[in-house]
């Protein structure tokens, strides 16, 4: 696991990556984005995602944001979106594939 990757430069926009066991090229990679109605909760919350993500052989991206109402919606989505273009941009130095990218999400991370 690396954990606090920063995204950007906001003290929330981090992600943590977890791995399967073995050799790391060319990996499928999973981005979840957790729930809790924008308001509540934080990546550490739903590192247990990670587990069935890794053991299925794939890179588990958990991802973290600002939350309401500190910051607006717009500013979760333009996190979110820079999130991803981390991923796109880097994943592949972690032995990931970027052409080999899910998402899925919790309540409102599921949005």
């Amino acid at each position: 696991m690396i954990a606090d990757v920063a995204y950007g430069a906001g003290h929330a926009e981090t992600l943590d990556l977890f791995f399967p066991e073995g050799r790391r090229d060319r990996l499928p990679v999973h981005i979840f984005i957790h729930g809790g109605y924008w308001r509540m909760f934080s990546k550490t919350d739903y590192s247990y995602v990670a587990g069935p993500v890794t053991k299925a052989g794939a890179i588990a991206v958990i991802l973290g944001y600002a939350l309401m109402p500190a910051v607006r919606m717009a500013t979760i989505v333009d996190q979110i979106r820079r999130a991803k273009r981390w991923v796109d941009e880097h994943i592949e130095s972690h032995g990931g594939d970027p052409g080999k990218l899910t998402v899925s999400g919790h309540s409102a991370g599921a949005h």
